[in-house]
């Protein structure tokens, strides 16, 4: 995942071309970036390839399950951290409930309500920081999530392993090619720790930068 970029990207996730080209032209309008997909194999792959920080995703089309979509994206490490809103076609208080329960942030009903809508985006990703306490550099959760996380995990008595990460002589290496430079070390670890995760690791697996040139991540032993 390109993590410099990843502010104001939106994937939209719908099998109508109609509904792709409203929200698509309603977000962009409100400066948003956005992508636009229509089945839920293809939404996992450019959220596996891409930087974005929410989906929109239909609730239930014949190529779009939006519960086993959020199930995908709350499983996995590297695309937890984003909001999903489903689009719903039903008042039925127990389809809003199984999406809430599947992972999804929120929901909106058709037909859609422009100002509504934008308004639960917008909240969304409010939340996703203050939530997440992430990094403004990297997007990574920091302390707080993890030692939630630390938590929980102790929790199921399963073993754990825990890694930190640390670069040496960072501070001396700021001094003397400045900020900008350092800036670029830690975008540039962040993603090397990540890519590692992801070809070793597991889809469960925890990354969090707790400041500075810190990281944390949990994985299996």
């Amino acid at each position: 995942m390109n993590i410099s970029t990843i502010e104001n990207n939106i994937l939209i996730v719908a099998q109508d071309p109609q509904d792709q080209e409203f929200l698509s032209a309603l977000l962009k309008g409100e400066g948003y970036n956005t992508d636009v997909c229509s089945s839920a194999a293809e939404a996992l792959e450019k959220l596996k390839q891409g930087n974005f920080n929410l989906v929109t995703s239909d609730y239930d089309t014949p190529r779009i399950n939006g519960i086993e979509l959020c199930k995908s994206i709350r499983g996995n490490f590297r695309l937890r951290h984003i909001s999903v809103i489903l689009l719903m076609n039903t008042k039925d208080p127990l389809s809003k409930i199984k999406g809430i329960y599947a992972g999804a942030d929120d929901y909106i009903e058709r037909p859609f309500e422009a100002g509504e809508l934008l308004a639960r985006i917008k909240a969304s990703l409010v939340r996703l920081t203050r939530d997440l306490d992430a990094n403004p550099l990297t997007k990574l959760p920091g302390n707080v999530t993890l030692s939630r996380e630390l938590e929980e995990r102790i929790k199921t008595q399963k073993p754990i392993a825990l890694g930190y990460v640390d670069l040496n002589k960072f501070k001396e290496f700021n001094d003397r090619y400045g900020f900008e430079k350092g800036d670029s070390i830690i975008h540039h670890t962040a993603m090397t720790v990540m890519e590692a995760l992801g070809r070793r690791g597991n889809a469960s697996d925890f990354l969090g930068h707790v400041g500075g040139d810190d990281f944390v991540f949990i994985t299996t032993p």
